[in-house]
């Protein structure tokens, strides 16, 4: 098979090319010689600040020219380059495609060999639109990149204009129904083609193993970015123009008012992928440019419900399940949006589950349905909150209550006294670090001695990235002269940095676990907090004890060669 038919036998195989995770078009200059990794680390800065495409800075500022630009994302897509400077294109060639059209997408059809149509194009993605262009193309073609100018410059030639327009009366018309006989097949399978790109963005977040999705509309393009391993990640632009049948069709399968583009709106929807079914939260946001949508992917199939997998070491898991042989008392787990505390939190509840044990849940939502477990969705527009369900759950003979999240004075009261009742309750707050915790239960109106009472324990956590095992690399001893590792003795240890490889998609990780501190209170911090102590008199108290913090956790795990030191800084105060 020749690599023409390769990319054009069917319309899937050349879309599916091209939505695959690719390097970033910065490194392959670099990897050119195109450009330094500082002039391109001051390039990337330059650009953020104007908020312009790297690509359009490089060349704007005449760090690269066209060519060179074009040449790197042909590597980039996977496709060959072509200089047009000189080239005439074949009069059959150009009259295979309508000048306005070609003129529209920035498309030169410019030679025929072996009958397969040789096309252009500026910007690779743009083959996305390759749909509306092959009802008009009557044969096979292959796909080159060239400067954006060059296309421009020979497309609005006069003399092919001309030509192209010159050819017989009976078959410009020809091509004139057969482009209107287009339109009219387009409009027909609108849906159809929307429904297959929105697919085709899921699936591809989902080989990427990324948790979200982002489409986000801006000027002059649909950008669709990915979190993978934590970090938003740039995966494809579409022209502007998709924006609202791609924001339709998310909104049809969720359920959501499409015709509603003021107010944000929350639905969900599922999507077999394989032979696995996943489930996508769908929240939509109006923005000056138009709504945004982010779709979180839930993969029951990826859920880590074992302590160990999720980064505890065997002191930790033992603490933890310390906590959970307490028959009555409140544990709770804290840290911010995207920290793995529901994880955790189901976890706890899954090493739990017995037969003997009626175990009740109120979640906002429930992402993962666990067996035997009675789990209750939280529903606003009814007025079933958490207190509501709360204050009825204590009417079903419960033993172990989970509560999603404490947001309010009346849960917390509830929870706390569920807690002090012959319950063992576990939920979630939002505090920084495991001490603040206490903190923000007296902020919100909870009395000190009803927390001092109920507390069992409290654990904080953060995700941090695993390095990959396949390109890791060794810190040299002046790179391991850091002050975050002054005071350890690490002579003896190994520690390492990211790289980057095709294992890992170049960013130097594969996949995220925990970082922890649990704080567990003794008689003295009981005290503390009964007398409305602050979180940092508690900190005194606890630094006497084997205390250890998350940054403590996340050095351990730096020496261990699980990840790396700027990981770290990231993820902890």
């Amino acid at each position: 098979m020749s690599a023409a038919k390769k990319i054009i036998t069917t319309e899937d195989g050349s879309k599916k090319k091209l939505l695959k995770r690719r390097i970033p078009i910065g490194t392959i200059c670099v990897e050119l010689g195109l450009i330094t990794q500082d002039a391109l680390e001051d390039a990337l800065d330059q650009s953020k600040e104007q908020g312009v495409r790297l690509g359009s800075y490089l060349t704007k500022e005449q760090i690269l020219t066209e060519n060179e630009l074009s040449q790197a994302l042909a590597k980039q897509f996977e496709l060959e380059f072509i200089d047009l400077k000189g080239v005439v294109p074949d009069p059959k060639a150009i009259k295979q495609l309508p000048i306005k059209i070609a003129q529209q997408y920035t498309i030169l059809p410019f030679d025929i060999e072996n009958d397969v149509l040789k096309i252009a194009v500026a910007d690779p993605l743009n083959v996305l639109n390759m749909s509306k262009i092959r009802k008009l193309i009557l044969m096979e073609y292959k796909i080159y990149v060239a400067s954006s100018s060059q296309i421009t410059s020979i497309l609005q030639n006069s003399s092919l204009t001309i030509s192209n327009q010159s050819s017989s009366e009976n078959e410009t018309s020809s091509i004139g129904n057969l482009f209107k006989k287009a339109s009219a097949g387009i409009e027909k399978e609108h849906i159809g083609q929307i429904e297959a790109l929105v697919n085709r963005i899921i699936e591809q977040a989902l080989s990427h193993q990324a948790s979200d999705i982002h489409i986000e509309p801006q000027e002059d393009v649909l950008q669709i970015r990915e979190r993978i391993d934590g970090i938003l990640e740039k995966s494809l632009e579409l022209p502007i123009s998709h924006h609202a049948a791609v924001i339709s069709r998310i909104k049809i399968l969720s359920q959501l008012d499409i015709a509603e583009k003021r107010s944000p709106q929350d639905g969900h929807f599922m999507h077999t992928f394989g032979d696995k079914t996943i489930d996508l939260r769908i929240s939509t946001m109006p923005t000056v440019k138009g709504e945004k949508i982010v779709m979180r992917i839930l993969d029951k199939s990826k859920m880590k419900l074992d302590f160990f997998e999720l980064g505890l070491n065997t002191q930790q898991s033992d603490q933890v399940k310390h906590l959970l042989h307490n028959p009555y008392g409140i544990i709770l787990v804290t840290g911010p949006t995207g920290s793995g505390k529901t994880t955790s939190v189901y976890s706890m509840i899954n090493y739990l589950n017995s037969v003997e044990k009626n175990i009740i849940t109120v979640e906002d939502p429930v992402e993962y349905q666990i067996k035997m477990i009675n789990q209750v969705q939280v529903n606003p527009k009814i007025n079933l909150g958490f207190s509501t369900i709360l204050k009825n759950i204590l009417r079903q003979d419960p033993d172990i209550i989970m509560v999603g999240e404490i947001r309010d004075r009346e849960t917390a009261e509830i929870a706390v006294r569920a807690a002090l009742t012959g319950h063992l309750v576990i939920s979630t707050i939002h505090t920084n670090d495991a001490l603040s915790a206490v903190n923000r239960l007296m902020d919100i109106g909870i009395d000190p001695f009803l927390i001092s009472s109920s507390l069992v324990g409290i654990i904080s956590q953060r995700l941090v990235r695993r390095l990959c095992d396949h390109c890791k690399k060794e810190l040299t001893s002046d790179e391991k002269q850091h002050p975050l590792l002054e005071e350890q003795e690490l002579e003896n240890h190994k520690i390492y940095k990211e790289v980057g490889c095709e294992k890992c998609y170049n960013s130097g990780y594969t996949g995220r676990e925990g970082i922890y501190e649990i704080f567990v209170p003794n008689k003295e911090a009981r005290s503390a907090i009964n007398s409305g102590q602050t979180s940092q008199d508690l900190e005194k108290i606890v630094k006497k004890t084997n205390f250890k913090t998350m940054r403590n956790n996340g050095i351990e795990k730096i020496v261990s060669g699980t990840t790396t030191i700027d990981e770290v800084i990231r993820s902890t105060i």
